[in-house]
């Protein structure tokens, strides 16, 4: 089945988006001229769309058919009402309302382990700038921590059965950079609620890479690991 209802008008060619399940056309405007426009409304109202809204041959669902895979965990559903994902989290960046995370991923986000790093001060703003050198402390901050995690690495003992390791350097060093970064989110007004929604899109990247299962590790992964 087509995913457009077309006729003509006057000579010209007419369109509305059309079920691919059931045929069920999208008449909330009438007939388009404009694909762009009409699969745009669409998916406002609910429908969905892919691969993607304004590809000529694209395939669409009404609110009650849509199909639907979790990227994290690839639970798929081949067919049921939209409102049956309302707590799922949709791709709307790149406009495919098929893939998302699904509520049981979601739920599980709540109940991984974290670290609760605090609240940290902010500089005086004459010591904050919305350039490159606020970056480069950073960098520099960054640098001092892998040295002294090196120190640390050179610190283990085993005594007793259990490793012992000198972090004191390590964990200065970690509070440095974490001061020079909360200083940068000032400078350039980022805010606790901007680095909680990009938490959040960081951790669900995250579940798709399975970072949060045993695996063995990626990009530092070493082949003589055990």
């Amino acid at each position: 089945m087509t995913s457009w209802y077309t006729e003509q008008q006057n000579g010209k060619p007419y369109c509305m988006p059309q079920c691919d399940v059931c045929g069920l056309r999208y008449d909330a405007y009438g007939l388009y001229d404009d694909k762009e426009q009409a699969a745009a409304d669409a998916v406002n109202d609910g429908w969905q769309a892919w691969p993607d809204l304004y590809h000529a041959d694209w395939d669409c669902r009404c609110p009650q058919h849509w199909s639907v895979r979790c990227e994290t965990c690839k639970r798929y559903v081949a067919q049921a009402d939209r409102t049956g994902f309302n707590g799922w989290l949709f791709d709307r960046d790149n406009n495919d309302m098929r893939v998302g995370v699904c509520d049981q991923c979601l739920a599980r986000m709540d109940t991984l382990p974290a670290l609760e790093l605090g609240a940290w001060p902010i500089f005086h703003p004459s010591h904050q700038r919305i350039d490159k050198w606020q970056a480069l402390k950073i960098l520099e901050e960054a640098a001092e921590v892998v040295d002294a995690t090196k120190e640390a690495i050179r610190s283990v003992t085993v005594m007793d059965g259990r490793t012992l390791v000198n972090r004191a350097h390590l964990v200065d060093e970690i509070a440095d950079l974490l001061q020079t970064v909360t200083n940068l989110c000032a400078a350039f007004g980022i805010t606790a609620a901007d680095l909680g929604f990009a938490r959040t899109e960081c951790t669900i990247k995250s579940l798709k890479r399975g970072m949060f299962d045993k695996e063995p590790r990626t990009r530092m992964h070493r082949k003589d690991e055990q």
